[in-house]
């Protein structure tokens, strides 16, 4: 296939993708306007101007519940493993651990999770891709009294000891007072590797029309707007990055290349929404006023092409700038996740929960601007003036002032001057205003309280109505949770393991749970299910710890009836659920894991200095009180015990320092099993007793 046919085909599929689509984008221009609580251009002057904020409030209000369900404290996804082979068991636990804190925990991902949900939201979907960049850093640092041999160890040691540093330079030496020291300053370049998570505004997201689902759809890519400079900074020479066409986020490009299709100008409009309380986007390709701040418009498409001529279209990675296609290369895998409160049957795409409220607030905009102005209009009455009437008087307003009155006009000051009314609707409209809330609660799932009770209604109200409404809100939510978690995030945790198993060439070491481990996604090997932990309605912290510590409670009474259906695994997953509904972060902080070696130790370890002093206590009482040969029998007994426990914690204290060793353990195992053989024997000759079953004797 040419260069030329290529072209082509990927301008046609760009050309038929939503973002395109007029109807598609004056949609989410519109929910995003209402959000914005935008005026609807209908405004008289003189009359009320309100916007009602039934969208905003809706949004504000889910995203309290899914910021805590999706953003709190416990992990969306976990990874179970096919088998129960250990290898695979422990591969599939690392993968939960890694992938949580690659999504979750990095500085920045908040923010682009919240925005996540909020796009799905307030738009018919919200919009995520992710990738591995070589990222290649330059800093400088100074370095003070340095000699010349501690400098050349220094730059060697950094080049030898990091595999990221690829390039240290000295950029400015001075030297101090003629002493042999300097003052020196290091630019220090280092690459790596490293996962980027970003968020695809709704106007830039491109998919082929019709698509049933992303990872079928013909093509899917996104819209960017790199400057000139980062272009040369990726690699670029800057000759050719010169011959491609100018063109601003805002679609003014220079080049005309948004002229292809005049539905694209809604791109136009959806970002001077999103940009207008800051002026607006960008529109001017020449506002920088230097060559390398000017943007061009950069097209990153993942789709089936049948490049090689065989028949068969593959999946295939395409840059575009302008016309010329930078990057070509096969991809089997559609790195982007698109969630949707609302799901639609057979379509990628679904709708927000905006769409619910967009024809209320219409509606409540107009009941409120008639009640603003009836009251307007109800509190500052117009006056009716007789012919006999002093103008000037009346409209004079002092105190004690006085309304001169023609004696000839034939009329009564009553009939001469009298407030012409307006009737007041108030009433009606608030009415009204609260049937239709009412209309909105049961279909978004809002909870309303006490709008509409009466005072002295109010204690009639039972316990069991308010339930009822939250247990019906909390339905809703769930719905819209569990809708972004089996879509959006489902997407994006499977397609971040696939890239950092695929890409990520480097182990790396994270803290996780308080504690540094070291992974390497390209060693993983094992299939394993994402499962999701997205389950209880939104907001059900407390319930959550209600419920565990009931579940708690019955194991707790099975373990004192020596039930095998209870371990202290079972226990600390009851305690684990228990703070993460209390929004804590981790659990380790109070509970140790049984799965961790170090933590069951540092335990043992507590329980035998314990021991050991109560064994120590003991052995002080029953010698004040045994007769001579008892007391000796007891100390020796107390010896024995307290050698016993001494071992046991020598040996504690040596696993823990040696825990990912097995080999030194088994083998200290057998020492220490020796040595403690030998002081059992010790302890009998040194006091002539003999214990069954402990020193050579046994």
């Amino acid at each position: 296939m040419s260069d030329d046919e290529l072209g082509t085909i990927l301008n046609s599929l760009e050309q038929e993708s939503t973002a395109y689509n007029s109807e598609f984008m004056k949609i989410n221009e519109e929910q995003l306007r209402r959000y914005n609580q935008e005026p609807y251009g209908d405004e008289e002057d003189g009359y009320s101007q309100v916007v009602a904020s039934d969208v905003r409030d809706l949004v504000d209000s889910d995203m309290t519940s899914l910021v805590r369900v999706f953003l709190g404290s416990g992990d969306v996804f976990v990874f179970e493993p096919a088998t129960d082979e250990p290898e695979d068991v422990e591969e599939a636990k690392t993968k939960t651990q890694y992938i949580n804190h690659l999504i979750l925990k990095r500085p920045g991902q908040y923010k682009i999770i919240h925005d996540f949900i909020k796009d799905s939201e307030r738009q018919k979907m919200g919009v995520t891709t992710y990738y591995m960049e070589t990222v290649k850093e330059t800093r400088e640092v100074w370095y003070k009294k340095q000699t010349d041999i501690e400098l050349t160890k220094f730059m060697e040691d950094m080049l030898a000891t990091d595999a990221e540093t690829k390039e240290v330079e000295i950029v400015e030496k001075k030297q101090k007072d003629n002493e042999p020291v300097f003052d020196v300053r290091l630019r220090i370049t280092r690459e790596y590797q490293e996962l980027i998570i970003k968020g695809i505004p709704t106007e830039d997201f491109l998919l082929t029309k019709g698509s049933a689902t992303i990872d079928d759809a013909q093509m899917v890519g996104h819209v960017s707007y790199p400057t000139r400079s980062e272009l040369v900074a990726s690699g670029m020479k800057e000759s050719e990055v010169d011959d491609f066409p100018t063109e601003t986020s805002a679609g003014t490009g220079l080049s005309g290349t948004n002229q292809d299709n005049g539905s694209y100008s809604q791109s136009t409009a959806m970002k001077s929404i999103r940009w207008r309380d800051e002026g607006g986007d960008i529109t001017d390709a020449d506002a920088f006023g230097e060559w390398s701040a000017e943007t061009v418009k950069m097209s990153t498409m993942f789709a089936k092409v049948d490049f090689d001529g065989d028949g068969i279209a593959e999946r295939r990675r395409f840059v575009k700038i302008g016309n010329t296609v930078t990057e070509n290369e096969p991809y089997d895998h559609v790195p982007y996740a698109v969630g949707s409160c609302i799901l639609e049957p057979h379509k990628a795409i679904g709708d927000g929960r905006a769409a619910l409220v967009m024809e209320d607030q219409s509606v409540n905009t107009a009941l409120d601007r008639a009640l603003l102005d009836n009251t307007y209009d109800a509190t500052r009455p117009r006056t009716v003036l007789g012919d006999g009437i002093n103008q000037d008087d009346f409209l004079d307003h002092r105190s004690d002032g006085i309304v001169r009155m023609n004696k000839g006009s034939g009329q009564s000051p009553g009939e001469a001057v009298f407030p012409l009314l307006t009737p007041y609707i108030g009433d009606k409209a608030l009415m009204t205003l609260q049937y239709r809330e009412q209309q909105t609660a049961q279909r978004t799932g809002t909870m309303l309280d006490s709008q509409g009770l009466e005072a002295d209604q109010l204690h009639k109200e039972t316990a069991t109505r308010f339930t009822g409404m939250e247990q019906a809100r909390e339905a809703k939510i769930e719905l819209v949770a569990r809708n972004l978690a089996e879509t959006g995030f489902r997407k994006l945790y499977e397609g971040v393991a696939w890239t950092v198993n695929r890409f990520q060439d480097k182990e790396q070491q994270v803290r996780i749970t308080g504690k540094a481990i070291t992974v390497n996604p390209s060693d993983w090997k094992y299939p394993s299910l994402a499962v999701s932990q997205v389950g209880l309605g939104a907001g059900s912290g407390q319930k959550t710890v209600q419920q565990m510590n009931g579940i708690l409670q019955i194991q707790n009474q099975l373990k004192l009836e020596g039930s095998l259906l209870v371990d202290d695994k079972k226990t600390y997953n009851s305690l684990d659920k228990m703070v993460q509904g209390l929004g804590l972060a981790r659990t380790s902080d109070y509970f140790n894991n049984p799965d961790i070696p170090q933590d069951v130790i540092f335990a043992q370890y507590q329980q035998l200095v314990v021991a050991m002093q109560q064994s120590q206590q003991m052995i002080e009482q029953l010698s004040q009180q045994a007769e001579l040969s008892n007391v000796a029998r007891i100390e020796a007994e107390g010896k024995l015990q307290l050698g016993r426990e001494k071992n046991q914690l020598d040996a504690a204290k040596f696993d823990a320092s040696l825990e990912k060793d097995q080999i030194e353990m088994i083998k200290d195992a057998k020492q220490f099993e020796a040595k403690q053989t030998y002081d059992y024997t010790k302890l009998e000759v040194e006091n002539n007793v003999d214990v069954p079953g402990e020193g050579q004797g046994r």
